[in-house]
């Protein structure tokens, strides 16, 4: 696993040739901007969990989101750090209200499902019966679908 700046629009998982190699590339904007790299290498590496490629992530993608925002701020990197995308926090805020019914849910449920674009309905409310069904439908609907 390595990182390396790209060229390209937006940050990305790669794997070169059929070797099993993970690249995290991060856009060039961050070659001055330390904070900036840790956001990105940090929501990257949620992606590395359970690599499916962007077409089949859902809603869950807010881990990814949430997850950069708290590493950030509770590394020294600022607590000012965001998606600039508003589909990204509403994909976090999403996340945060699952996570008020149990903050480790998503731990439990890749116990028993791995890949996190693969939960579903009967699967999350197995562990928690009172999570709305409204949330668990946004959840996992497929984040392209949603936004794309």
């Amino acid at each position: 696993m390595g990182i390396e700046f790209t060229n390209q629009s937006t940050p990305q998982i790669w794997y070169p040739g059929d070797c099993k190699n993970v690249i995290i590339q991060i856009t060039e904007n961050c070659l001055d901007d330390l904070n900036c790299a840790v956001f990105k290498v940090a929501h990257e590496s949620i992606h590395c969990l359970c690599p499916t490629g962007g077409q089949n992530a859902n809603v869950l993608e807010g881990l990814a989101n949430l997850f950069s925002i708290e590493y950030c701020r509770d590394n020294g990197h600022g607590d000012t750090w965001r998606a600039n995308k508003q589909e990204y926090t509403d994909a976090s805020n999403l996340l945060s209200e699952l996570l008020v019914f149990d903050s480790n849910i998503i731990k439990k449920l890749r116990a028993i499902e791995p890949t996190i674009s693969k939960f579903d309905k009967a699967l999350i409310h197995s562990f928690n019966a009172t999570i709305p069904e409204s949330l668990i439908d946004k959840l996992i609907r497929k984040f392209l679908e949603k936004y794309g």
